[in-house]
């Protein structure tokens, strides 16, 4: 969404859909699980050569609830479509003259 984050500034907003609601939350928000650093392995060589620390970055935690969650799928909003008799003869007559076009159309070539 094109609001800034009143918390951090940042130029724009992320909508999430949940099954709590509906949020706007900044882009710059983190779960805690990702705040927590574990330690690497192995050194990259590349970190010492011009890479900003790691601390740096903008941690936001601004969301604001905008709306209801979705009702939830059922059979009669994501079942199977089943088709009517009357659009069936109506397709296949359809079909017919198709293939009767082709056909006439194949006779006029030979």
């Amino acid at each position: 969404m094109a609001e800034k984050c009143p918390k951090c500034g940042s130029s724009y907003l992320v909508e999430k859909t949940l099954r709590s609601g509906i949020y706007l939350e900044c882009p710059n928000k983190k779960k805690a699980a990702e705040e927590e650093v574990l330690p690497r392995k192995r050194a990259v060589k590349s970190a010492g050569k011009g890479s900003a620390p790691a601390d740096s970055a903008v941690v936001c935690s601004y969301s604001k609830r905008i709306g209801d969650a979705p009702p939830l799928p059922t059979a009669e909003t994501h079942g199977p479509v089943v088709e009517k008799a009357a659009a069936k003869s109506a397709s296949k007559s359809v079909a017919k003259k198709a293939a009767k076009k082709v056909g006439k159309k194949v006779l006029q070539r030979v």
